[in-house]
């Protein structure tokens, strides 16, 4: 295997970052072996299949949502090295690549997802769960989460927290967004041609003792309803801007 084998960002670099090395590159993506369990299974399933439709449904995005991107690169450090924890097919990278981030990396459990986002050509990307987390520590100067760790399970939020704070080089800018609720769910969509999904609800105020518990420092918080003529509109989610201590 020769840093030849990818072919965007700066090869050695990224391959720095990789703590795991346990791992095979396919069509330019990192890949690593995906340890099964129910909710994995079902998500990885899940994303694969609606690949296409997700990024058709979710590519074109509303101001209030690039004032979020733009408030995170704001808290971040000059010339950043950012990783997007469930990055699907790559739209949020694409967009914090136009604002100016040009040191991306795109982790996620799809791979149909990873070439979707392979395509924008503006991040290196990783095929593994967000709990293997294979990164080195401290080699991140930001951390960008959209509603992707929502599916997360309760009982193992604190020890996901603590990998991201490992990753993060102090006073890393973590960006967080759940869906509130309490307990978990299997949600069949229309929009998703009714393809189940395990999701994990939160309420702020439980993710915001784990990330001061974890050393987190809060920035701004925001809670809004969600978007874009979905049928449930009683749906809540909120955002955490955090700095690592």
């Amino acid at each position: 295997m020769t840093t030849k084998e990818i072919d965007m960002m700066t090869n050695r670099h990224f391959l720095s970052l990789l703590k795991n090395k346990n791992y095979t590159i396919e069509h330019g993506i990192v890949k690593y072996k995906i340890e099964d369990s129910e909710g994995t299974n079902l998500n990885k399933e899940c994303y694969d299949k609606i690949a296409s439709k997700f990024k058709n449904f979710w590519e074109e995005i509303e101001d209030w949502q690039l004032t979020e991107r733009k408030k995170f690169k704001d808290y971040l450090s000059k010339n950043p090295v950012v990783l997007d924890l469930g990055c699907g097919q790559g739209r949020d990278l694409k967009i914090l690549a136009t604002l100016g981030l040009k040191k991306l990396v795109g982790i996620d459990i799809s791979m149909s997802q990873l070439m979707l986002a392979k395509q924008r050509r503006v991040a290196k990307l990783v095929h593994s769960n967000f709990e293997t987390m294979p990164f080195e520590d401290e080699v991140f100067d930001g951390a960008w989460s959209c509603v992707a760790l929502l599916h997360v399970a309760r009982g193992e939020m604190d020890s996901m927290i603590k990998k991201v704070k490992r990753i993060l080089k102090k006073d890393g800018i973590f960006f967080i967004s759940l869906q509130e609720g309490i307990g978990k769910q299997k949600v069949e969509r229309d929009i998703y041609d009714n393809v189940p999904m395990i999701i994990h609800y939160y309420k702020p105020d439980e993710i915001q003792k784990i990330l001061k518990n974890n050393g987190f420092e809060i920035l701004d918080y925001e809670r809004f309803h969600k978007w874009k003529g979905i049928k449930d509109r009683e749906r809540i989610f909120f955002n955490f801007y955090c700095r690592r201590k």
